[in-house]
């Protein structure tokens, strides 16, 4: 659960899903990335696996989960994860009482003295486009079972402070001191303006190569009001590289953070601002080399809707 001091607090962990996912057989997993028309991420499988109908609503209050629904994500666990062992294996579960639909996964990795955490959520949210109905739900309390060969996630290297030897949680290391920059409207229409995206777009176009395009992927975001890896690739083997290079790009960028945070409070990103192209100048040309072979391409699908594909 992340609250506004930049916690990741974890308040239930299951042993039966631990113990499903320290079995995971050390086999490759056959997949693709991709974004869907609505730029949301997911793995193409190489077979289906079937969501069983949970319950929607829970007590934010209570840490531990409801015995039908961790019934049927025991039942799932071995599923989904025998599809995709690659990218699972070496994790443990931790039960989010604030975002029941999107079990959440981790693991801690150092790198010289700083401690990262890799948080993976798998979204078993119904979606119509993507999904083949099993069950429609008999009412507004439990949600939709469904079949599906694709794996909806977002995984993210995060870095941490100090973890405790008792771990039952995680604090962030915050580098950007506020993205909160205002509010416009008024009544009922105030909306509030943030610039998590547009520091996102600034920190991805800075690593790579000059007329690279990923869009719809971005690499290194501002999540928590720290610097992060989102990772496309969250296999266990691309894990360690991916946090050795957050480390040295979050080194390199740690003086220009104030000068990022100055500009973007005023003007949306732009590769024509004078502060991109100083700080862009002083880019180690050798981290250009990670994003080489890493392509996207779109395409229609079926229902003739544009998505993309990933190559890494």
């Amino acid at each position: 659960m992340n609250d506004s001091a930049g916690k990741i607090r974890i308040g239930y962990t299951d042993k039966h899903i631990n113990k499903t996912l320290a079995a995971l057989p050390e086999a490759p997993s056959p997949l693709s990335r991709h974004f869907s028309h609505n730029e949301e991420f997911f793995l193409k499988l190489s077979g289906s696996f079937s969501v069983p109908s949970f319950p929607i609503h829970h007590d934010v209050r209570k840490l531990v989960p409801g015995k039908k629904y961790i019934k049927n994500l025991r039942s799932l666990i071995p599923k989904m994860a025998g599809l995709a062992p690659d990218v699972f294996r070496g994790l443990s579960y931790f039960f989010d009482p604030a975002d029941i639909l999107r079990p959440a996964f981790y693991r801690v990795y150092d790198c010289e003295g700083t401690s990262y955490l890799f948080l993976l959520h798998a979204d078993l949210h119904w979606k119509a486009r993507e999904h083949t109905l099993l069950k429609a739900p008999a009412d507004n309390t439990w949600t939709t079972a469904y079949t599906s060969d694709k794996l909806f996630l977002e995984a993210h290297v995060i870095p941490l402070e100090a973890v405790p030897a008792e771990a039952s949680g995680f604090k962030i290391l915050q580098s950007i001191s506020q993205t909160w920059i205002g509010e416009h409207g008024s009544g009922y229409y105030i909306q509030g303006i943030w610039i998590d995206a547009e520091i996102t777009k600034f920190l991805s176009r800075l690593f790579l190569p000059d007329g690279k395009r990923l869009y719809p992927y971005y690499p290194f975001t501002c999540k928590y009001r720290a610097i992060c890896f989102n990772l496309a690739a969250p296999e266990e083997q691309r894990r360690p590289p991916a946090v050795l290079l957050l480390h040295r790009i979050r080194t390199f960028l740690a003086p220009h953070i104030p000068a990022i945070e100055e500009v973007l409070k005023s003007r949306p990103f732009s590769e024509d601002l004078r502060e991109f192209a100083s700080i862009k100048a002083q880019v180690q040309k050798e981290w250009y080399a990670h994003w080489e072979n890493v392509n996207v391409r779109s395409y229609l699908n079926p229902a003739e809707m544009k998505e993309y594909e990933i190559e890494i």
